[in-house]
């Protein structure tokens, strides 16, 4: 229901209540509409941020597929060992370092 529809409603209301009634219930009606219009205005304000929303992931997903297209697709899984990654130290023993003196070799 939009805004006019449920102002038209509370129309009908107040006038099948008659004039004694409305005038009694005035303030409640008053704060049905100003609550309702509220509610109704916040729902506009999403529907918009929503939209915009999917529009911008739209834009991110073309672009994304643009720069996947630039820089190609790496495979995750190494077919081999990577040069980059560390190799394990070789260990050293006391033996290798100091001789039979005790001095350093």
């Amino acid at each position: 229901m939009d805004k006019d529809g449920f102002n038209n409603l509370i129309s009908k209301i107040r006038t099948s209540i008659g004039d004694e009634a409305s005038a009694l219930n005035s303030e409640d009606f008053l704060g049905v509409i100003s609550a309702y219009n509220s509610l109704y205005d916040e729902k506009d304000a999403r529907d918009e941020e929503i939209s915009k929303l999917k529009t911008t992931n739209e834009e991110l997903l073309k672009t994304n597929g643009k720069l996947f297209m630039q820089i190609g697709f790496n495979d995750p899984t190494p077919s081999s060992v990577d040069e980059r990654l560390p190799q394990p130290e070789k260990k050293i023993s006391i033996d290798e370092i100091i001789d039979e003196k005790g001095g350093f070799r």
